[in-house]
């Protein structure tokens, strides 16, 4: 399938060897897989339901901790469980359910409960259960681990194959377990920064990602910020939410987080690690207390929340990466009006360098967020698309007191989008602005082409320091009649080395004399010509145009076609 394989404790792994992949011990993989036998119903009241009876009260609470049900809890991080209203499975209400001290688990007894269970390392999902009748065990089945049910790799993992987010909807029956099934994911991005410290020690635990597939792109080390210890991260996230059951009373909702948690919290498991959904229960309108029959309400308030954080996050995105590529700019320009203003030929060539090297760091990593933004939009799309997910949320399907619900999602969906797009079009204009300096200094400067005769006379210098002595050598032992007429010791040879070392250290001394005469009357030259220039601006600055400094990065701006700057109060 492609999707993370995460790395498993040993003693789950030793678990699993034992078990196999079935829900209890006397099941086998064809009864599980193929649940349109006519038997399937009885099959499941009787061996499943036998182990764990869920919605019988104190039956479940005597054997919630000893259930042999690996799918609940391989991929579990943390699961509220709150039980209100359930129904038998013949629609009588069971009235030892409805009492306080029975059918009911506190948050931290459920916590003291799920820390006996064995959770393997892995991307973290949230189970919430706020009706927790027989679709306990059927929605549950329904999406089992992807290591166990291909129901789940469909609905929960197939867009983490090879990392690459998409979008899935649907809705509609499960023959023989969930009357409906729908899940949404959309994928967006957000900003983090790190110490050197936090970098180096996250770039580890990425190590589990497949090799080759990095779900963020990295725009520094920055030296765009005062503070240069940093590291600035434009990482790719996704957000979802898959909801299952038979009715309204009987449902689940799984919530991915694709935040990878830490080896020591999973291997250490205690109350401080397991809670409640951090999703429903910090939320304002989806709490866990609230008694929530319509899994459509649930969802709608689970989206307003997360949609708020993705603007958030978006925002953030859009702040710090204008704030950054514009610094950079600045900086550039500014190093652009050095370059052209001043009158040293070794202090422009320095300039230029660090002009160059600073555009040609920055312009892969803007290419590479321009297709990631842009592929971003594309699935937003798809979202509002016929076939998408905004059907959900259609206000017709739903009660009027959560139309208004319905509208400010809506809302704050085309607003996420909008800033997304904005978003996008700063990319592709912080792009463009650096391929024109680069095109810009490639036509000034000839970068390339001293890059290229800088690297010649390097290999030239070191092929003369060693292949010469070598050479010399050799053909002095090998033909030192005809090279010199008197007998061959280690006088006569130290003697001959040490007269071509002179004879070359000569030859080097007239070649830097005739460089400095050369660079003297260049820069002779080339200072006539810079005062020219500047008597000739100072002109056009006293005639009312703009001043030397902004003109002049006007002028290396504009020779490409490129965006202009803003004029320069003087």
């Amino acid at each position: 399938m492609g999707f993370l394989k995460p790395k498993w404790p040993k003693i789950f792994s030793e678990r699993r060897k034992l078990e196999g992949n079935v829900l209890s011990p006397h099941v086998t993989n064809r009864e599980i897989i193929d649940p349109m036998e006519n038997n399937f119903q009885r099959f499941f009241e009787e061996r499943i339901c036998s182990d764990i009876q869920p919605w019988r009260g104190s039956i479940f609470q005597e054997k919630f901790q000893n259930c042999k049900i690996p799918c609940v809890t391989c991929h579990v991080k943390s699961a509220w469980l709150h039980e209100k209203n359930i129904c038998e499975p013949d629609g009588l209400s069971n009235p030892s359910i409805n009492s306080v001290n029975e059918g009911k688990f506190s948050p931290i007894e459920l916590k003291k409960r799920l820390s006996k269970l064995h959770v393997p390392y892995g991307r973290r999902t949230l189970v919430y259960i706020p009706n927790a009748g027989g679709c306990f065990c059927q929605a549950i089945t329904d999406t089992a681990p992807a290591y166990q049910r291909p129901a789940l790799k469909e609905a929960l993992w197939n867009y983490y194959q090879d990392l690459d987010p998409f979008l899935k909807f649907n809705v509609q029956p499960t023959a023989g377990v969930a009357n409906f099934h729908f899940h949404i994911a959309l994928p967006y991005h957000r900003v983090r920064i790190y110490t050197p410290e936090e970098y180096e020690k996250r770039d580890e635990r990425q190590q589990f990602v497949r090799k080759g597939k990095r779900s963020w792109t990295r725009l520094s080390p920055s030296h765009t910020w005062n503070d240069r210890s940093k590291y600035l991260e434009m990482q790719k996230a996704i957000f979802s939410l898959t909801v299952s059951g038979t009715d309204c009373f009987r449902w689940c909702a799984y919530c991915l987080n694709d935040e990878v948690p830490e080896i020591e919290e999973i291997e250490n498991l205690d109350e401080s690690v397991l809670s409640e959904d951090p999703i429903a229960a910090g939320g304002e309108h989806a709490d866990a207390d609230k008694s929530t029959n319509d899994p459509r309400e649930y969802c709608l308030c689970i989206w307003e929340i997360r949609i708020d954080e993705v603007f958030q996050e978006s925002s953030h995105s859009y702040f710090y990466l204008e704030q950054g590529v514009e610094k950079l700019l600045e900086e550039a320009s500014h190093d652009t009006a050095r370059l052209l203003l001043h009158h040293r030929a070794h202090m422009k060539e320095h300039f230029a360098r660090r002009l160059y090297d600073r555009s040609n760091q920055l312009l892969p990593r803007l290419k590479e967020l321009a297709k990631s933004t842009s592929k971003l939009l594309d699935d937003w799309k798809k979202f509002e698309a016929p076939n998408g997910s905004i059907n959900l949320f259609d206000p017709d399907s739903f009660p009027e007191d959560l139309r208004p619900i319905i509208q400010n999602l809506l809302t704050k969906l085309q607003s996420t989008y909008e800033l997304l797009e904005k978003l996008r079009d700063k990319v592709i204009d912080s792009e463009n602005r650096c391929s024109n300096v680069l095109k810009s200094l490639r036509h000034d400067f000839d970068m390339e082409e001293n890059e290229t005769t800088r690297h010649t006379y390097n290999v030239a210098t070191f092929s003369i320091w060693i292949i010469s002595p070598l050479t010399l050598a050799t053909s002095f032992y090998s033909m030192h009649d005809l090279i010199m007429p008197y007998p061959l010791n280690i006088w006569t040879f130290c003697a001959t080395v040490l007269a071509v070392v002179i004879l070359f250290l000569i030859f080097s001394s007239i070649c830097v004399l005739f460089g400095v005469l050369k660079i003297y009357f260049l820069s002779m030259f080339s200072r006539k010509t810079q005062a020219n220039d500047v008597k000739k601006a100072k002109k056009r600055a006293n005639a009312g145009h703009s001043s030397t400094f902004s003109s002049c990065v006007d002028r290396l701006w504009r020779r490409n076609k490129g965006t202009p700057r803003k004029p320069m109060a003087p």
